[in-house]
């Protein structure tokens, strides 16, 4: 009995391979929050460049309003390749990408929904809305998709 009793004492005095268990521990953890940094740092990056460059074509289109330009300022496919030859992390951004244009006025009250389907060019005069949606690459296991917003005003000339 007192050699058991000796043999458990010394298991529980034991500081071998503690070490190991509590960095095998706390490595989980720390590796999980440093690619949480990284996957929202990347989310952010992606969130600047998609406002970037929705201002950018925004811009155009209110700088050659009366060129022989404009017209690709009003089409929808011209539009999303400026975008997406501008754009960060999104996958398959000509597929992935939901851009939308309208008349302020015509703007539903659920304005955070964006179809992707509406691309109206106004008249001279109204004041459009262009709007854009895209899903992030996530490489987290377990993270819901990330989906990034941008909208710009502007003035139709």
């Amino acid at each position: 009995m007192t050699q058991i009793n000796v043999r458990l004492r010394g298991l529980a005095g034991g500081k071998s391979g503690s070490v190991a268990v509590e960095f095998a521990m706390l490595s989980a953890v720390f590796v999980s929050l440093l690619l949480g940094i990284i996957q929202f740092s990347l989310y952010f990056v992606a969130a600047l460049t998609l406002r970037t460059a929705l201002s950018e074509t925004v811009a155009y289109a209110s700088v050659f309003s009366n060129t022989a330009s404009f017209a690709e300022t009003r089409d929808q496919a011209k539009v999303r390749e400026v975008i997406c030859a501008n754009l960060l992390l999104v996958a398959d951004c000509t597929k992935n990408l939901k851009l939308e244009q309208m008349p302020l006025a015509s703007l539903p009250n659920n304005a955070r929904v964006v179809s992707g389907t509406v691309f109206q060019n106004g008249v001279p005069g109204d004041v459009l809305v262009r709007r854009a949606e895209a899903e992030v690459f996530t490489f987290v296991p377990g993270l819901k998709p990330l989906r990034i917003r941008s909208s710009s005003v502007f003035l139709s000339r």
